[in-house]
């Protein structure tokens, strides 16, 4: 079993896939400012395009601050289908690139 690999990861305003597959990223945040805390934003998107393994996994996202101490006691989790490489991949993948959608 390969480990799993962040492959991109991004905050944004929106985003979607297509129909084609292709993976569309609007206003990609670059920094979060506030005025004070505690802060809301109206909605963001969380992207991660992983390479995993066929098959199924557990996917938990765990926001980390700068001091890497975990701010979220108990992180959302997702099981995610990672389906084999398509045929246009280079031969003899055996890892999926799957955007996640909720």
């Amino acid at each position: 079993m390969t480990p799993p690999e962040i492959r991109l990861a991004a905050l944004c305003d929106h985003a979607l896939v297509g129909q084609d597959g292709k993976v569309s990223l609007l206003g990609i945040f670059r920094n979060i400012s506030v005025s004070g805390l505690p802060a809301q934003h109206p909605r963001m998107f969380l992207v991660a395009i992983l390479g995993l393994d066929v098959g199924a996994d557990n996917v938990i996202v765990r926001p980390l601050p700068p001091a890497r101490q975990p701010s979220i006691r108990s992180p959302p989790g997702n099981r995610v289908p990672a389906a084999a490489a398509p045929a246009s991949c280079s031969p003899g993948a055996r890892r999926s690139n799957r955007a996640i959608r909720p």
